[in-house]
This record gives structure tokens, C-alpha cells and sequence, in this order.
């Protein structure tokens, strides 16, 4: 039970520290303090709206997987194979943004009057001479920031999913209450390890910290899929997926309320 649940702590550890204070440290750093929350606001908005469309056709999709490794841990590992890719990203966009600020007192205020920020971060506008270019590059460096987000944050919900899927699967109903309490335990100290990484934040650096990430979530769950195993899924248990069908799944409770 414990090699099953310890891939819990790995997932609460990066997704306290990347939440909590990777994701808003460097949303400052692209953008500064006054529109930090407008873009947090919207990237978690999208980020939320992606796992509502995602989550359930990776579940039925991994319900209809045949492997010989099973229909879960297959999942798992492309998941968090594909996270780095968003990882990567977001490091590299914003990897020398701590420390790299000027004031850009220079650059005045934005054609409405309103202040453009109270620092540029040299990277992203190493000539800039007025505020439209600042303004320009900024954003292009926020969106591209925001699709590697959404990459990460997808394939978490994709090992998120499937993870779910194996516990049920592989937790017997005579134990699900000390396996719910266990579960218990490593998200606790998962949160708490991930809250204590996150001190040293500005020590460690941004690459730092996302390869500790990283590094923690690939070895739980590494442990999980290697030391549970999990029948080969060859029979179809479950009908073809009808793309209409789910499209409709997702209007029909969102109808009454509209």
C-alpha cells in the first residue's frame, strides 16, 4: 500500500511548489506586481478549463487501453514523460528573470496614462526604447510562458487521472479505509516538503527548483509503476468511444443552468 500511495506525495510536493511559488514568481517577474494577478487569474482559468475537457477522455481512453503493462501505468509514465516538455519551457522563458531586473523608469507610462510596471526584466526587452515595443514583447513572452503552463499543467492531470484509475483499481475494498488514510499522509507530507522547497526558492535558482521538481515526481511515481503490477488489459471491456455522445456528456449538465 505504500509503494502504491507514495507517488502521492511526489504529485502534492511539485504541485505546491509550483502553484504556491514557482508559477507566481516568475508571473511577477514577466510582468510585475500590479497585472500579476489578472494573468494568474486568467492562466489558472484556462488551466482549470483544460483538465474539465481533458480529465474524462484520458479516463476513457485509459479505460479502453490494452497493454500488456496495463490500461493505468502506461498512462502515468506519458504523463509525466510529457510534463517535462512544459517544465522545460517555462524554465527556459523565465530562467535569469530574478536576476536580471532594471527599472525602466525610463519607459514612462502606457499611452492610457497608466503605469506599464514598476521593473523590466532585461531579457525581455534588452533596446527597448519606448513602451509600445516593451508592451509588445511582454506579451509575446506571456503567452509563450502560458502555453508551456497549459502543457504542464495538462499532463498533470492526464497522470493525475490515471493515477486515480490505479488506486481504485488496485486498492482492495478491505483496506480502502487505511488506504484512504494513507493517502492522507502523503498528500500531507508531500504539501509540507513542497512548502519547505519552497524557501529556497530564490537560493536555488528557477532551474533549480523545477529540476527538484521534476527529479521528486519522476521517482515516486518511477516507484509506483515499477512496483505494482497491473494485469495485461487485452479484452475490450468497454464500448468505442462515441464523440458525440461525450461532446453532449459535457453540454447536458451546463443546460439547465444557462
Amino acid at each position: 500500500m505504500l509503494l502504491l500511495n507514495v507517488t502521492w506525495f511526489g504529485m502534492q510536493f511539485m504541485y505546491l511548489l509550483f502553484s504556491v511559488e514557482v508559477v507566481p514568481s516568475q508571473i511577477r517577474e514577466l510582468v510585475g506586481d500590479k497585472a500579476k494577478g489578472h494573468i494568474l487569474g486568467i492562466i489558472a482559468a484556462s488551466s482549470s478549463v483544460l483538465t474539465f475537457i481533458a480529465s474524462p477522455l484520458v479516463g476513457m481512453l485509459s479505460d479502453r487501453l490494452q497493454s500488456k503493462y496495463g490500461k493505468r501505468r502506461p498512462v502515468m509514465v506519458v504523463g509525466t514523460a510529457l510534463m517535462s516538455i512544459g517544465f522545460v519551457g517555462m524554465a527556459v522563458i523565465a530562467r535569469n528573470l530574478g536576476d536580471k531586473e532594471t527599472t525602466c523608469s525610463s519607459l514612462g507610462s502606457s499611452s492610457n496614462g497608466t503605469d506599464v510596471c514598476s521593473h523590466v526584466v532585461k531579457p525581455l526587452c534588452p533596446n527597448t526604447t519606448n513602451t509600445s515595443e516593451y508592451e509588445i514583447q511582454g506579451q509575446v513572452h506571456v503567452v509563450i510562458y502560458s502555453v508551456f503552463f497549459l502543457i504542464g499543467t495538462g499532463c498533470y492531470a492526464v497522470l493525475n487521472v490515471a493515477y486515480n484509475g490505479l488506486m481504485a483499481d488496485m486498492t482492495h475494498p478491505s483496506v480502502r479505509g487505511f488506504g484512504s488514510g494513507l493517502m492522507g499522509t502523503m498528500v500531507v507530507l508531500g504539501m509540507l516538503a513542497g512548502a519547505s522547497a519552497g524557501i529556497f526558492y530564490k537560493t536555488v535558482g528557477v532551474a533549480g527548483t523545477f529540476s527538484i521538481m521534476y527529479a521528486v515526481l519522476v521517482t515516486t511515481v518511477t516507484i509506483t509503476v515499477i512496483s505494482i503490477k497491473e494485469q495485461p488489459s487485452k479484452k475490450k471491456l468497454h464500448s468505442p468511444v462515441r464523440w458525440k455522445h461525450v461532446l453532449l456528456s459535457y453540454w447536458e449538465p451546463l443546460k439547465g443552468e444557462l
